[in-house]
């Protein structure tokens, strides 16, 4: 063999040595990258199936939202609204009424007032005063100084003779013995 011979085979052991020293971590190199792509995978396909049950979650909790928006919507609709609508027309009638009781309140304080002013005998007589200036108060006086002295002689009237039941229950009555 001749020295290129030898040349030549030296070289294509060093090229058989490179390829396997390179094939070697190569090859350790794709198993590791097939090994982290199935886990991968693996990694994905459950993902997967976490995103699919959450959505399916998703979806059903926005479909029970959306029936408890359209009874919700219902109930203010028909419940709500008129409760409303009859409360403030009862907030109206109790402000009609409490102005009208304030009214009247209002009333009752004056002739109140004036019943006080009456009842006292200065004010009885500043009254009476008044009344007899005028010729219809003289009048309405007299009127009224009439009509008492009937009432008050009818009463007399009716309290001297005892009524005829009282009688007979006179007479009916056993005497007491002497």
């Amino acid at each position: 063999m001749s020295t290129r011979d030898w040349i030549e085979l030296a070289l294509t052991a060093l090229l058989v040595v490179n390829l396997v020293a390179l094939t070697v971590p190569l090859a350790l190199t794709f198993g590791h990258i097939r090994r982290v792509a199935s886990q991968m995978d693996t990694t994905m396909r459950a993902l997967q199936e976490e995103t699919t049950a959450t959505l399916q979650e998703t979806s059903d909790a926005l479909a029970r939202v959306e029936k408890l928006s359209a009874s919700l919507d219902k109930v203010v609709r028909e419940e709500v609204a008129p409760t409303l609508q009859l409360t403030r027309a009862t907030l109206e009638h109790v402000e009609g009424a409490t102005r009208n009781v304030s009214e009247g309140l209002a009333g009752v304080r004056r002739i109140v007032g004036t019943v006080e002013t009456v009842s006292t005998p200065a004010g009885l007589m500043a009254a009476t005063g008044k009344m007899v200036q005028t010729p219809g108060g003289r009048l309405g006086l007299l009127a009224v100084a009439l009509g008492t002295g009937l009432k008050v002689a009818a009463a007399q009237r009716h309290t001297q003779r005892p009524a005829p039941a009282a009688k007979e229950q006179i007479a009916a009555s056993p005497s007491p013995p002497s």
